[in-house]
C-alpha cells in the first residue's frame, strides 16, 4: 500500500489548524440521497484584530460510509495522516471506486466520510 498523505481543504475561511477552530452545531444525514450535512462555527483570528465567529456548512454527498468518533479516538486513528481541520486523504481508505475520503475535526469530535465530493454552504448569521 503507498504512503498516505493529506490535502489540506481550503473554505472560505482559510485553512484552519486548532482544536477551538470549528465547532459543530449540527449533523445531517440524509440517507435517500446519500448526503451528509455538517454545520458548524469557525473561529477566525485575522491580524491584529477581535477574533470573528462566522457560521459553515459542508455537504458531502454520494456518501458510502461515515463514522463520528470522540476528538481523542480520532487522533488516535487520523492524527498520523491529518493536519489541519479539513483534509482529504490520498490515496482514499475508501473500498468503493470514485469516493474521496475526508477528515474534518472539530473541538469534541472527528468524523470520516468517505464520499464523491463535498460543496460549502455559507450560513448568515
Amino acid at each position: 500500500m503507498s504512503e498516505i498523505k493529506c490535502l489540506n481543504i481550503n473554505t472560505p475561511f482559510g485553512v484552519a489548524r486548532t482544536r477551538e477552530a470549528y465547532t459543530l452545531k449540527e449533523v445531517l444525514f440524509e440517507p435517500r440521497i446519500r448526503s451528509l450535512t455538517l454545520r458548524f462555527n469557525v473561529a477566525v483570528q485575522p491580524e491584529k484584530a477581535a477574533p470573528q465567529r462566522h457560521e459553515l456548512a459542508v455537504r458531502f454527498n454520494s456518501v458510502h460510509y461515515f463514522e463520528s468518533m470522540d476528538y481523542d479516538d480520532g487522533e488516535y486513528s487520523y492524527s498520523k495522516y491529518s493536519n489541519s481541520c479539513f483534509d482529504e486523504l490520498l490515496p482514499t481508505l475508501s473500498k468503493k471506486k470514485g469516493k474521496n475520503t475526508y477528515i474534518i475535526w472539530f473541538y469534541d469530535n472527528a468524523f470520516r466520510i468517505d464520499a464523491g465530493g463535498y460543496s460549502f454552504l455559507i450560513q448568515e448569521t
